[in-house]
């Protein structure tokens, strides 16, 4: 067996950004907007942080469950079978799985997922589901679609195994055209049905470079279904993104829950600072216009899910600031927050990564809607004020979480890569948290 390693990394001197906005402080969802000016915000958080005190969630296990590397293999996910034994899919040159017997403190060696002729299957984007049926099924993103367009990701397929998991379908096409499910978004409702929560980009470019991040494009999010374990699909009349005096932003890699009331709901990442939220009454087929949550976000995707032994929706993202979005720190806070009311109000905020110890952020006004991201480059940058963020230099590229239940123990991946790890460098860290840690 392969034991995890406890996290480590080589020194790294963190860039230095000569720009200083606005830092903002938290407050749980429900409450009042801020009526804090920005100023007042900085001088607050100036009094706040000193020493190098750790994050409360390191008293309880973390490791590695993929060591870093270059090039990285990124957003793992995770899938529990009927024994209770942990499965890591995740992707190199092909998708490979392997199997922890203990909550993921140790794996076994990996294999590559197959079809029925043995012949390797290769894409990313993969989330594997139970169907009703009891096949499996494996969604995932392609560029080898027939009648698709080229590009970084191409479209989105599924198949299906009936030995579970030793081999697999040939690809049954779900979206052709750049449409795609976020890594561990597609899911099964109590009814049987498939549903696939995809985003798309429009742009005039007629190949992949729609993808591109300079690209004059704008992205929507939309959703498939399928009653017949994947054998046939039909797309949502629902499109979603900002509409605001008739400009539009994107929001994309949708996120979707099962409400207690029947109601699906969905959250969503966009370049405004918040996270957006939308409803079905339908299960899937029409959906409410997007509404922003009273929750800071970057641009990257959140993953919710229910607690078993609770009930109660557990949510994980990167919850980011203005300031941080536009000086390239906007992947360093990983946090979560749990809602006891299907996800009309989130709180309990706290952090399984950050640089700093700020676990809830103020987000941008609900009226200003400004895209935010950095013109010149991407990000990944170390902070500057080491006063404020005590943890720094640290790993600053930490996204793309899963999580699932064994026990009363949350198991937690995501993406921790970047920074002191080096350029380019990933790896997918592992948490086991105590369920009962996310509400006390």
């Amino acid at each position: 067996m392969m034991t995890i390693e406890r996290v480590t990394g080589p020194t790294f001197i963190g860039y230095l950004v000569a720009c200083c906005i606005s830092i903002a402080a938290g407050q749980a969802v429900g409450q009042t907007e801020s009526k804090h000016s920005d100023i007042e915000l900085h001088k607050k958080y100036r009094k706040i942080l000193k020493g190098k005190e750790g994050l409360d969630a390191d008293r309880f296990f973390s490791g590695y469950a993929i060591e870093p590397k270059q090039p990285a293999s990124l957003e793992a996910i995770l899938f529990k079978d009927g024994k209770k034994q942990l499965y890591l899919i995740y992707v190199t040159s092909s998708i490979m799985v392997k199997a922890s017997k203990d909550a993921g403190r140790s794996w076994g060696e990996p294999w590559a997922l197959v079809d029925q002729a043995g012949k390797r299957i290769h894409g990313f984007h993969v989330s594997m589901l139970r169907l009703k049926s009891g096949q499996l099924g494996l969604v995932y993103s392609t560029t080898d679609v027939p009648d698709g367009r080229s590009g970084r990701d191409g479209g989105t397929v599924i198949r299906t195994s009936d030995n579970e998991g030793k081999t697999w379908s040939e690809p049954v096409t779900i979206e052709r055209r750049f449409g795609i499910c976020c890594s561990a978004h597609a899911l099964v409702l109590s009814s049987g049905r498939i549903v696939v929560p995809v985003f798309k980009w429009i742009s005039h470019e007629p190949t992949g470079s729609a993808e591109a991040f300079n690209s004059p494009s704008v992205s929507y999010s939309y959703v498939y279904v399928s009653d017949d374990d994947g054998k046939s699909w039909t797309q949502s009349l629902s499109e979603l993104f900002v509409s605001h005096y008739r400009a539009a932003y994107d929001l994309e890699e949708p996120t979707v829950i099962e409400l207690k009331d029947g109601r699906l709901l969905m959250h969503l990442r966009s370049q405004l600072g918040r996270i957006y939220r939308s409803y079905s009454k339908d299960q899937g087929i029409s959906w409410s216009r997007p509404e922003p949550l009273h929750i800071a976000g970057g641009y990257t995707p959140c993953m919710i899910r229910r607690i078993p032994s609770s009930g109660h929706l557990l949510m994980i993202w990167n919850q980011v600031s203005r300031q941080e979005i536009l000086t390239g720190s906007h992947r360093h806070r990983l946090s979560c927050a749990i809602s006891k009311d299907d996800g009309e109000t989130w709180g309990n905020f706290k952090n399984l990564e950050s640089l700093d110890s700020v676990s809830e952020v103020v987000p941008p006004p609900a009226d200003r809607i400004e895209v935010m991201e950095m013109w010149e480059n991407y990000g990944y940058f170390q902070p500057f004020d080491t006063e404020r963020y005590h943890r720094a230099p640290g790993v600053i590229r930490i996204c793309y979480p899963d999580v699932t239940f064994i026990g009363d123990e949350a198991i937690i991946v995501y993406d921790y890569g970047n920074g002191i790890l080096g350029e380019g460098v990933s790896s997918t860290k592992l948490r086991a948290l105590p369920t009962s840690w996310f509400t006390k």
